[in-house]
């Protein structure tokens, strides 16, 4: 089909079929010639990566762009931002994805455990195997890795003493004084019920025992009333 225009772009797109599969994207440009010419280049490249087995490369920071792309619905994209400015800033010396090799990533390993926790430092390297997961899926050249293996400590398992619990609850009390609201009786409705249910959650966690999710899983909001009902039947 070679290049064509459509109406709702300026720019020429190239469209070809290839071995049975489609090719389509746009060339960016409003110069047919300049088009028609990055057409013959595409189908060079593919044929060359047929014949010989020989894939394209993609730059580092094109390769964590597409993986963004892929992650956009993401709760945590703050954090995931964070973690790829970090790859980003300490591959800058490397172009190319397939430029990264196993010893590489352990240097960087390293690199965050010097100033990050382990945890921090599993969520990197978790997105960079995520990028280059990615880009070998995309067709892209990448380097065969081993990532390293980053043990996370459970902590110290530790229950409170009775006097911890006591003063967990005052600290938690609805009706406490806290600078800057009014006395309970001139509260909010709303706060006052906020302020409740968190004192009652915290109970809850306390006489049973039960993690955080175990007892959050437990509810089910009414999403046209946004009343919250405590669904025991699941409780095992």
């Amino acid at each position: 089909m070679g290049v064509i225009k459509r109406s709702n772009s300026p720019y020429w797109y190239i469209q070809f079929q290839l071995n049975g599969k489609t090719y389509i994207k746009s060339s960016k440009t409003t110069d047919k010639r300049f088009a028609t010419q990055m057409e013959s280049n595409w189908k060079r490249q593919l044929m060359t990566e047929e014949v010989f087995g020989i894939k394209q490369r993609v730059l580092i920071e094109q390769a964590v762009l597409f993986y963004q792309q892929i992650k956009v619905d993401l709760v945590c994209q703050d954090n995931l931002k964070w973690f790829l400015r970090m790859i980003v800033d300490y591959f800058k010396t490397k172009q190319y994805i397939d430029e990264i090799k196993t010893a590489d990533i352990e240097q960087f390993k390293s690199h965050l455990c010097l100033t990050y926790s382990n945890q921090t430092t599993k969520h990197v390297i978790s997105a960079f195997r995520g990028i280059w997961r990615h880009s070998r899926r995309l067709g892209y050249q990448v380097a065969d890795l081993e990532f390293p293996v980053i043990k996370i400590s459970k902590g110290r398992l530790r229950y409170l003493t009775i006097d911890e619990e006591q003063r967990l609850l005052q600290s938690l009390d609805p009706k406490r004084s806290v600078k800057g609201l009014p006395i309970d009786e001139n509260r909010n409705p709303r706060l006052k019920s906020d302020m409740k249910d968190l004192y009652d959650f915290i109970c809850l966690l306390l006489d049973t025992g039960a993690r955080f999710n175990e007892i959050a899983s437990l509810f089910r909001i009414n999403p046209s009333t946004l009343e919250a009902h405590l669904n025991l039947s699941s409780w095992t």
